[in-house]
Formats: structure tokens, sequence, C-alpha cells
């Protein structure tokens, strides 16, 4: 007979102690030390929750107006971050925030110092806070560093200041656009709309790129899109876009194209647009967990998450690449694996192609945990029960994306049935 001793009464001084170190973590060491001092308060997960929920106390003395964070890459050159905050910063506000790519990416990488004027940037105006990277020949757009350094840098702006999680958009011209794209179809999580200008997909698709790894355009479907190419760009003209917007819309994608037929490559549109786009912004905030979603991939340890699903493992068996067809505008030369979710209630259908297991990410907003959840995929019954939620697995990916609106409570691992 298993006899239980009696349950640890909850430390509220702990539990403090421990959310100010977790909201003070630099690094991933410091929130798990910040995490185990939490659960060890013997808090429960609804005040964990709440905590989290409600977000960290944010202060009214940080920087204002324009300053610089580093990039340094492996090789230890180094790219700066813009970061622009609003001069009349109030902590109280969520604030929009743009992140803009600038073109000529394959230019040299700057040297510290090196006094060359900055690339031109489209601003953000009113209250919204800027963002603008650096890329160059040593880290393009459409690489795994700039791809972890827009992760990483959305998650210190979100630790420094009150940043409105479901309106983060991401707009880039030239070179810029296409890394809008690249990020679209490979790490979408984060972005609220996309806004890529005066690019275009097909710069993907030649190898010579050097684009990381396979791209599946109906992961653009994910993402609003705001899409604008001179009539006369002698690099990408509009008219070369329509088929490329037309699969979009065939995959599903929420596409809004604007071709400026009298203009280049060139952003002279940018004065009578800007007011259109800044409208675009704030019509169309995020879903940070969609009742439906899908991905596709050819990878598992990165590129392999979209908001609560995770794509964990390959089926080699039935990882085939699809026939071609008219919406196949990207080569595919590796095994890929893909899932469709939709979920009503506590209720998940999946349909899945390729792959072998994936996780679900269960947040408390989205599903009952008092009830049974019930996970049917390929029209079999794989799961039919109830979930613990868990402090652990709420803090974890709480650190991973901090992120007030997305917060998970379990993780569900399904195994794809034979």
């Amino acid at each position: 007979m298993l006899v239980l001793g009696p349950a640890r009464a909850p430390q509220p001084a702990a539990l403090d102690a421990g959310f100010a170190a977790f909201w003070a973590a630099s690094s991933d060491k410091d929130a798990a030390r910040a995490i185990d001092q939490i659960v060890r308060s013997g808090a429960s997960f609804d005040d964990v929750y709440a905590k989290l929920a409600a977000g960290r106390p944010y202060s009214a003395d940080i920087p204002r107006g324009e300053f610089r964070w580093p990039l340094i890459l492996p090789s230890g050159v180094l790219l700066p971050t813009t970061i622009v905050i609003p001069r009349d910063y109030d902590p109280r506000i969520r604030y929009p925030v743009r992140v803009y790519l600038h073109g000529g990416v394959m230019r040299e990488s700057p040297q510290e110092g090196d006094g060359r004027a900055p690339r031109r940037r489209l601003e953000c105006g009113g209250a919204c806070i800027g963002v603008y990277p650096t890329g160059s020949i040593d880290a393009p757009w459409w690489t795994a560093i700039q791809i972890d350094s827009l992760d990483r840098t959305l998650v210190r702006l979100k630790r420094l200041c009150n940043v409105d999680e479901n309106r983060v958009h991401l707009m880039g011209v030239s070179d810029g656009a296409t890394g809008v794209y690249f990020a679209g179809l490979r790490d979408a999580t984060p972005w609220s709309s996309l806004f890529p200008f005066n690019g275009h997909p097909r710069v993907l698709a030649n190898p010579a790129v050097g684009a990381d790894g396979e791209l599946f355009l109906a992961n653009l479907a994910n993402t609003p899109l705001y899409i604008i190419n001179g009539g006369q760009d002698p690099m990408y003209p509009a008219a070369t876009l329509e088929p490329w917007v037309a699969a979009l819309e065939r995959a599903g994608a929420k596409v809004t194209f604007r071709p400026q037929m009298a203009a280049g490559h060139d952003t002279l549109w940018w004065p009578a647009e800007s007011p259109l786009v800044e409208e675009y912004e704030r019509a169309h905030p995020r879903d940070p967990l969609p009742d439906r979603l899908s991905w596709q991939t050819e990878r598992t340890d990165r590129y392999n998450r979209f908001r609560w699903l995770i794509i964990d493992t390959l089926d080699a068996a039935r990882a085939q690449t699809p026939p071609a067809s008219a919406d196949d505008l990207f080569v595919h030369r590796k095994p890929s694996g893909r899932v469709d979710l939709e979920r009503s209630g506590n209720t998940v259908q999946a349909r899945t192609r390729g792959v072998g297991a994936f996780t679900l990410l269960l947040s408390p907003s989205e599903f009952d945990f008092g009830q049974p959840i019930r996970v049917i995929v390929n029209g079999q019954a794989v799961f039919d029960g109830t979930v613990r939620k868990d402090v652990a697995t709420l803090l974890r990916w709480a650190a991973r994306d901090f992120d007030r609106t997305m917060l998970f409570g379990a993780e569900l691992k399904v195994d794809v049935p034979r």
C-alpha cells in the first residue's frame, strides 16, 4: 500500500524570489535555475500560469531612441542590430514591433566603426518599436544564423520592454524581401504578417543562393502577406510574381498583392503606401494558438515547429516526395513530412504525410485539462484521456518563447499509426 506524505505547502516568498530570478535570467542556465526554484516553491499550476500570463513588471528606465545590439558570428564578424524605441515609451502599453530586413545583403560585412552610412530603412510610424538587423555576404537572410538571431533578438526585446507579442511584423526590401519569404517558409511562429517589397521567392529556389534547406510554399499559408513589386522593376517585375501569388492563394494563403506598375526597383511609392501598410498591420494580429494549422519540413533538428505543433520524426517509408504539380514551385530533393491539424474543443484531428511522430503543445487557454483530450490521426483514434498540467513544462516553454499569449501546460507526444 502506497502511503503519501503531506503535500508541501506553497512558499510565497520562494515563489516571488523564483520569479524575480526568472524575469532577470539572461542565459538558459539562469532560466533553468529559476524554473527549479519556482517548482520547488510548491506553487500551484494556476498561480504560476497567472503570473506568466500577466507578464514581467516592465521598467520605464530603459534606453530610448536608437541604440545597437551586436550579433557576433562564429567567424568573429560583427553584425549589429539597431533598435529604435519611442522617446515617450510607456511600460504600461503593449507596443507593436516592425522588424525590417534591408537589401543588398550580399555586400561585404561592415567593420565596427567603419563610418559607412546605414542602409535606408522604411521606418514604422507612431507608437511602434523598430528592429533593424544587419545582413551581409557572411550572413544572408536565408541562413540559420539569421533565423536564430531574429529569434534571440525578439526574446531579448520582450525581456526589455512591453511588446505586443501578437503584433510583430516582418518587412524587407529587395534581398530583405526574399529574406521575409524565407522566414515565413521556415520559422513562421513569431510573425503576425509579412511584407516582402521588391523581392522574389524564386531567388530562394536558385541553389547558388544557398538558402538553408528545403522550402515548402504551403508553409506561407500560415501568415498573411502584403506584397509589393514594381511593374518596371528590371530584377523582379510585378508580372513575374503573379504565378506565385496564384499558387499561394490556392494553398490557402491570405495575400494582398499591390503591384506598383510605374515603379522600378525602388520604394518611391512608400509615402502613399505607408498608411495602408500600417492599417494592414493593425488589422492582422497574430493568432498565437490557431485552431487550424499546417507545417511541412525535411528536418527535425530545426524548422520543425509551428506554434503548438512540433514534428519530431520523419518516417522514411512514407516520406516520399509527392508527384510534381503546378504548385511545386520549389524543387524538392529530400523526403519531408507534413502535418495538418484542426482543433475543435478538446479534439484534435491530424492528417500526416511522411511523419513518424509529432508533439502537440497544449495550452490551458485552448484545452480543458479537466476533460479527456482526444487525438485522431489519419482517421484513427490514437489518444483519448486526460493530460496533467505540469508547472515545469509551462515554465520551460515560457522561457523559450517569452510570450504571454502562447503558454503551454503540457506536451502530448503522438506516434503516427502505420
